[in-house]
């Protein structure tokens, strides 16, 4: 079977990537991006996750060094290291690259970071429009270890408020704001509900449920709801500020085996199977380095193809494959 599987990897690499690298790196490079961050989660075995034993979607291994994810054109995340298993959302199909809908990522191990400028593009651009509140144009700033938050509320007309206070995690792994101060036109509140004037419903509504919820003076975001797909989940253990950035961690972050080229910084996939157009990849054995050498690796859902056309890619001697991209900020 193993026999089987690398004479498929040998032939698709042939036929595909000899001629046509920049489509073969970009369906590699898709694999990549699949952020993370969701409720309770306890490390997962391969046999719990696939249950049914489907071998054409068996999961597969994804692990990161110093790797940025660029969210959106306008939100990026840093995941100085991520270690966690790809699946397929619907049993039987195989994931595809072309819908991140396909796809979920499984947290075990991860160190990441968001700064407070793309955090307040992210509550702006996806986490609020999607909330159905009155809540909008917020402002996030980090200061002296805590969340400080401006931004008006649509209650008949606009009303400018701001809050401040610490972040913790909750025991099912959400994140937790709690505001010790909140002022809205001058006046100070002492409950969010009172403040807010509208009710837990409004926040968890129609098009996009629990986006997040309001408990008296605090805001729990669940993590998997912050970001949009594909989606991912793991164990949150911790969230800190530390200077302009909010500090993740999930599971228990642990030294993993290298990847098959040195770097400080790339992204390496391996075991299960991909699909991205008529490309199918068995047995994954897949690392994605910066083509400009020392620099970070930035990559981009929504312009992977262009990061992939001035890029290369190289055979290694046990039929694993090395992909060398343009980074996103060096591509746009």
């Amino acid at each position: 079977m193993m026999q089987f599987a690398r004479a498929v990897v040998r032939t698709t690499r042939k036929s595909l990537c000899r001629d046509r690298y920049p489509a073969c790196t970009a369906a590699v490079t898709l694999a990549v991006l699949i952020w993370i961050a969701l409720p309770s989660c306890a490390s997962p075995t391969a046999d719990s996750l696939n249950p049914q034993g489907i071998a054409s979607t068996g999961p597969t291994r994804l692990q990161a060094k110093n790797l940025f994810i660029q969210i959106t054109d306008d939100v990026r995340v840093q995941a100085k290291s991520v270690d966690g298993i790809l699946l397929p959302t619907r049993p039987g199909q195989l994931i595809s690259l072309d819908d991140p809908r396909s796809m979920r990522f499984i947290i075990q191990n991860a160190e990441t970071s968001i700064s407070a400028d793309a955090l307040t593009r992210l509550l702006n651009e996806y986490v609020l429009p999607h909330a159905n509140t009155s809540i909008g144009e917020l402002i996030v700033t980090f200061e002296d270890g805590q969340v400080h938050v401006a931004g008006k509320m649509k209650k008949g007309v606009e009303i400018p408020f701001s809050a401040e206070g610490p972040v913790s995690v909750t025991a099912d792994g959400s994140v937790r704001v709690h505001f010790t101060k909140i002022t809205a036109a001058g006046f100070v509140h002492k409950k969010m509900l009172d403040f807010l004037g509208i009710d837990l419903s409004k926040f968890a509504g129609p098009r996009r449920a629990h986006s997040f919820q309001v408990e008296n003076d605090d805001i729990i975001f669940p993590i998997h709801t912050l970001f949009p797909p594909p989606h991912f989940t793991g164990h949150l253990r911790s969230a800190t500020i530390v200077g302009d950035e909010l500090i993740q961690i999930f599971g228990t972050v642990e030294a993993f085996p290298p990847a098959p080229v040195p770097a400080e910084n790339y992204l390496y996939l391996r075991g299960g199977s991909l699909q991205f157009g008529r490309l199918t990849m068995q047995s994954v054995d897949l690392e994605l380095l910066n083509q400009e050498e020392g620099r970070p690796l930035n990559l981009s859902l929504d312009h992977l193809f262009a990061q992939t056309l001035p890029g290369y890619i190289k055979n290694l001697p046990d039929h694993g494959v090395v992909a060398y991209v343009k980074s996103y900020d060096s591509a746009r």
